[in-house]
């Protein structure tokens, strides 16, 4: 979806009283909605399938030999948060490209042959999202790839398991 057509909702959104507005174009749709900050999110979703290449292990395009599809789908998602960024924070608005490690998820705990000692539950990527929500500093983050383990780190929080996992390098995928 256009910058430009983001912009122009996060303006009818300030100038009405409505707490939310969404808008659809062919299969995308974004959606803005006031928090109690008074700041906004924007929610991308896309209504066909998704694909494949998002299935692919959770890491940032950092680096230059991952050409595979996934590692290019990962590179779009990252230079698309930098240029959002970019556009949408004159309007107070933070993005962030947010990247899990190795999450503990029923597919990943039923194949059995990863090693989970620095494995992530799926709860551990939403209290990163929820230290990233009340920062009143966030902005510092916008336009950046940051790794959930890295954000623990930084803001203190810890996984259900009151572990804090370590960031995984390119190195260790």
């Amino acid at each position: 979806m256009d910058l430009r057509k983001i912009k122009k909702l996060i303006d009818l959104l300030e100038e009405s009283n409505l707490a939310e507005i969404e808008i659809k174009e062919g299969e995308e749709s974004v959606r803005l909605a006031r928090t109690p900050r008074g700041t906004y999110m924007a929610a991308p979703t896309a209504h066909a399938p998704a694909p494949v290449a998002h299935a692919a292990p959770a890491m940032p395009m950092q680096s230059p030999t991952d050409a595979s599809t996934g590692g290019l789908a990962k590179a779009a998602t990252d230079r698309m948060a930098s240029d959002m960024g970019h556009e949408l924070a004159s309007h107070g608005i933070t993005v962030v490209s947010l990247y899990p490690g190795l999450v503990r998820t029923e597919g990943v705990l039923a194949a059995g042959v990863f090693d989970l000692s620095n494995s992530e539950s799926p709860e551990f990527i939403g209290r990163a999202v929820s230290a990233l929500a009340t920062d009143p500093e966030v902005a510092r983050w916008n336009g950046s790839v940051v790794i959930a383990a890295a954000l623990a780190a930084e803001y203190g929080f810890t996984d259900i398991d009151g572990k804090t996992p370590r960031p995984l390098t390119w190195a260790e995928v």
